[in-house]
């Protein structure tokens, strides 16, 4: 049995045209005087008298479903007709499915209602596709713009794309379109610096670069800027070109410097060196700038790039240093090692002249005599690592029995802002070993 009904009507007649009016049509299972119902309605919620009676012109109408007997009289009972095996039901069609593979659908091959599998054809698709609530969660249709996605439910929500960090997303009629965020000024490169040539002198940092690409820290985006030169920043000024904080920073203390950007509004203004600020601050990358609180909050300020990190000494002044790249130097060398003797091996305290953030740190080595006396192959050992051995020692220094002394200036990584050194010159009684810093590199993308 099908679960809808198939209307079936007829119009009886005699020889001269004249309708039977009031004609009876009774209704019965094939074969049987067995009642079988016929309906009012498609979906046979409603089921007809027995008999079914014809209007005044003869016409008899129901809803039938499967095989009848139907027997037709006059409305005196006159018999007219006794029709068997009569198959009122939906029609069916045929569907070849020896060639039905995944993703293929049901398509009209005619004639005879006939149907093969094949795939669709979107080219002849005209309208709306409707899809089959198979599993989605949802039997709403996407508008113009939307699509079904989905939902932490199992099943699928008519919602719009979403923008993420640096990605463009327009939800047009009918159409979506994904792509890299287009601001003007946008790049695709690390932010930093390049040709960076920025000092350090009494409560001043003073950027200077050929180009500086500042960045967005949540959304990625960036932009280059051409050429910003005397970008500065006091430590004696709350807020932009100052310090990122109200308070003042303590003596003794390492001070970041950032560039700064506030993006227009209006896309069709140019991006020049001139809006790019300065600032100081605590934050060591990547936390950068306190934008968001304190002296800075409410100016708008989005974008930044780490410069560089400088010290802060105990007269509350910058040693006088300048950053080439991503190198700098001091302007004169900070001994961390003055005459060392030690014959076993000793750490050598970096920390007030090396930032924890420090990539490498560029050394000096001084090994010389102190009484201008010769002895047996004198040499002094240095490394950034315990257990140092020649062949593992970052700076090998000798004089051999020459009574003159051994400079060398190398370069090796920073390991939480210490050395270690091993002076083998008779235990160290006359031969002295000296370490000065010279400078150190600095994570900031800068060449």
């Amino acid at each position: 049995m099908s679960n809808f009904a198939q209307f079936w009507a007829e119009q009886f007649v005699d020889d001269s045209n004249n309708p039977f009016a009031g004609c009876l049509v009774y209704h019965y299972e094939a074969g049987t005087t067995s009642t079988k119902n016929t309906y009012r309605d498609r979906a046979k919620t409603t089921v007809s008298q027995q008999p079914e009676q014809g209007d005044s012109l003869g016409v008899v109408w129901f809803y039938g479903d499967g095989l009848y007997r139907l027997r037709v009289t006059t409305a005196d009972n006159v018999l007219l007709y006794d029709w068997d095996n009569v198959d009122i039901s939906p029609p069916s069609v045929s569907l070849d499915v020896a060639n039905c593979e995944v993703g293929m659908v049901p398509v009209y091959a005619g004639p005879d209602n006939a149907f093969a599998c094949d795939f669709l054809d979107l080219a002849f698709v005209s309208g709306c596709l409707p899809i089959a609530n198979c599993g989605t969660g949802t039997d709403d249709i996407p508008t113009n713009g939307s699509l079904l996605i989905g939902n932490l439910t199992g099943g699928y929500t008519v919602a719009q794309l979403t923008a993420g960090a640096g990605i463009e997303i327009v939800n047009g009629d009918g159409s979506i379109e994904v792509g890299i965020a287009n601001d003007e000024g946008a790049q695709s490169q690390p932010f930093g610096s390049i040709g960076q040539i920025s000092t350090a002198t009494g409560t001043t940092v003073t950027l200077n670069a050929t180009i500086v690409t500042v960045r967005h820290p949540t959304d990625g985006t960036s932009f280059s800027l051409d050429s910003p030169v005397g970008v500065s920043a006091s430590t004696s000024v709350a807020g932009l070109g100052g310090r990122d904080q109200t308070a003042a920073f303590s003596a003794e203390s390492w001070i970041h410097a950032y560039w700064l950007y506030r993006p227009s509004d209006n896309e069709a203004d140019p991006i020049v060196a001139a809006d790019l600020k300065a600032v100081l601050s605590l934050n060591t990358p990547p936390t950068g700038p306190t934008l968001d609180s304190g002296p800075l909050m409410g100016l708008s300020y989005t974008h930044w790039s780490y410069a560089g990190t400088f010290r802060f000494d105990s007269s509350s002044a910058f040693i006088d240093a300048r950053v080439a790249g991503n190198m700098l130097f001091y302007n004169l060398r900070k001994e961390v090692l003055s005459e060392g003797t030690a014959s076993s091996e000793t750490s050598v305290d970096l920390s007030g002249f090396v930032p924890p953030n420090a990539l490498a740190v560029q050394l000096l080595g001084l090994f010389y005599n102190a009484n201008n006396s010769a002895f047996t192959h004198p040499h002094a050992m240095i490394s950034p690592y315990t257990g140092m051995a020649k062949e593992s020692s970052f700076s090998f220094l000798t004089s051999g029995d020459d009574p003159e002394g051994d400079t060398q200036s190398f370069l090796c990584p920073n390991v939480f802002q210490q050395l270690y050194y091993v002076n083998n010159s008779d235990g160290g009684k006359q031969k002295k070993l000296h370490i000065y810093v010279q400078g150190y590199s600095l994570p900031n993308n800068g060449a």
